[in-house]
């Protein structure tokens, strides 16, 4: 036998562990989506295949679900545990609770290979027919409950990380929109310009500080386009010598070089077009973005999610934006004030930047101990629940959540002072 250490619990790794096998109609029930449509707006989020949509004033049911994908992407499952609704791309599920717990089977589907059922031509697509037949070995529930512990820390923790990096770019975009939309920036007192009387002067795009100027984006960014890598390796083969090939969508892959290793901006070009995001480590981006550079990069980031880039949608079949469109966008420009706002805001990004590498170790981390605990590779039948929630990493989250609480509130006193 062989002992794996984690935090103060120790795994025991065996050759067997009693399972019990069933098909998958014995253990959800499967549930079409419906058309959100005629919903009003509200607050309980509705999920496409890509994730949320939009959010609605109803929901299609209210205890915890496992939304898999009936057309598109196969193995983007999601978990839910609070109100939802879904398009018909997707089905929802009613869980046999008296035989699995839904995280467990949410796990437990996450590490099969859904595509692998595909029966669409065109586009990937599953019926409930395959589904339904689909056969999954079950462990007790105690010992369910045992495995959903340890993923579930992990998971909470990438949450967390995550719910940390949206506050972080939430308090640098209510400073950008009290500088560079509502123009308060601070004065020669340290007063809000605007509302002090402050002059302000026409321009073409309304009224506009006074020495602040309207510019096009392509005289303050240097722009170029991504390329598609020689070599790609899936997620699963991650290694420490490999780049993430990034998309319009995010990570889609791993290569054995970098294109980038200065701090970038990455607008989708093709496809999913006007998805923006910062990079601040080297990276391969794939010929379906464009890569935008500048000095005042924390602005950009924020000035670029102001448009609505399907107006400048330029293709028919898929929609498309080129160089061009992106360098002729107009904007406000202050490079005093530019400065002075990412000079502000760095420290926000380098943090969200560490969230963003830490959370990609976890997800290593979670996705290697998935399937060995599935299998009965690590065995934790003999393992303390107390343990499991009394682990280094929960000690962790717990300082580093005190931690950045105490950041968040020293910013907004210190830059986002209440009138």
């Amino acid at each position: 036998m062989i002992g794996l250490y984690f935090g103060t619990a120790l795994f025991i790794m065996k050759e067997e562990i009693a399972v019990k096998e069933y098909y998958l109609s014995e253990l959800l029930e499967l549930k079409y989506g419906k058309d959100h449509k005629t919903l009003g707006n509200g607050t309980i989020p509705c999920y496409g295949s890509g994730g949320v949509i939009r959010y609605v004033n109803n929901s299609l049911y209210e205890k915890e679900s496992i939304l898999i994908p009936r057309k598109g992407s196969l193995n983007n499952l999601f978990f839910i545990n609070k109100p939802f609704w879904t398009v018909d791309t997707l089905f929802w599920s009613i869980i046999n609770e008296k035989i699995v717990l839904p995280r467990y089977l949410f796990y437990k589907l996450k590490n099969l290979n859904l595509s692998s059922f595909n029966e669409g031509s065109a586009v990937p697509s599953l019926t409930t027919k395959t589904l339904n037949k689909i056969s999954i070995k079950i462990h007790d529930l105690k010992l369910q409950e045992k495995i959903v512990s340890i993923l579930s820390l992990l998971d909470e923790k990438i949450e967390l990380n995550k719910k940390i990096n949206q506050n972080l770019e939430e308090i640098a975009q209510a400073l950008f929109k009290r500088w560079f939309i509502d123009f308060e920036f601070p004065n020669k007192e340290g007063k809000p310009y605007k509302s002090s009387g402050g002059k302000m002067i026409k321009s073409e795009l309304g009224e506009i500080p006074e020495g602040w100027e309207t510019s096009e984006l392509g005289k303050i960014v240097q722009i170029s386009s991504g390329k598609r890598p020689k070599i790609k390796f899936e997620k699963n083969n991650i290694k420490e010598s490999l780049y993430p090939i990034v998309g319009a969508n995010g990570i889609m892959g791993y290569t054995n070089d970098f294109l980038i290793e200065d701090n970038v901006i990455l607008i989708g070009r093709v496809g999913t077009i006007g998805n923006i995001k910062i990079y601040t480590f080297k990276i391969w981006p794939s010929d379906n973005t464009l890569i935008i550079t500048s000095s005042y990069l924390e602005y950009m980031f924020f000035i670029l999610k102001l448009f609505d880039f399907t107006q400048i949608n330029r293709g028919s079949t898929q929609p498309l934006i080129t160089q061009t469109d992106i360098k002729n966008l107009k904007i406000v420009v202050s490079k005093k004030y530019l400065a002075k706002f990412c000079n502000i805001i760095s420290n926000n990004f380098k943090l969200i930047e560490q969230n963003q590498k830490e959370t990609e170790k976890l997800i290593e981390l979670r996705d290697y101990l998935l399937p060995k605990l599935m299998n009965g590779e690590i065995d934790v039948s003999n393992l303390k629940i107390f343990e499991i929630l009394n682990s280094d990493l929960s000690f962790y989250l717990i300082q580093f959540f005190h931690l950045i609480k105490i950041k968040l509130k020293q910013f907004f006193f210190e830059y986002l002072p209440l009138e």
